[in-house]
């Protein structure tokens, strides 16, 4: 049960973790989520993914087509992207649906241009070479 348990666990990390069991306590080194709080001051501005899993967005723009967003080619394969914009309603950002990976090959795949307005989010998993929309919230 323990070892299954650990690999269940293991893959909802979407990273590489050392887990394990020390006597009856679960132990897992290297998980949990990068965040980072970006503010978007320019059009066609890259979010460097790196490990980064939350990026927290704001903009200094209320015109969301002037702010439009990139995204890097994250670390490695299968990584879960969730960006959140945090700004107020007049302040606005965009990313475009078959905009290019930075620093890759592919695109972003979306249901539609994603065009947040505060507490809004939207989840991404990288399946090399592309990102791959998840869910969308309005909130």
């Amino acid at each position: 049960m323990r070892v299954l348990f650990a690999l269940l666990f293991s893959s909802l990390c979407f990273a590489e973790s050392e887990i394990g069991f020390i006597g009856n306590q679960f132990v897992s080194e290297g998980f949990g989520f990068k965040s980072e709080a970006q503010e978007i001051t320019a059009d066609d501005q890259v979010l460097s993914v790196g490990t980064t899993t939350l990026f927290k967005l704001s903009s200094d723009s209320s015109v969301a087509n002037q702010r439009t967003v990139l995204l890097s080619k994250p670390t490695r394969n299968n990584h879960l992207l969730i960006l959140n914009y945090e700004d107020d309603a007049s302040d606005k950002i965009q990313l475009q649906d078959g905009s290019s990976v930075s620093g890759g090959t592919g695109v972003v795949k979306l249901g539609g241009i994603w065009t947040p307005n505060a507490g809004d989010t939207l989840m991404l998993i990288y399946s090399d070479p592309d990102y791959l929309e998840l869910s969308r919230s309005n909130n």
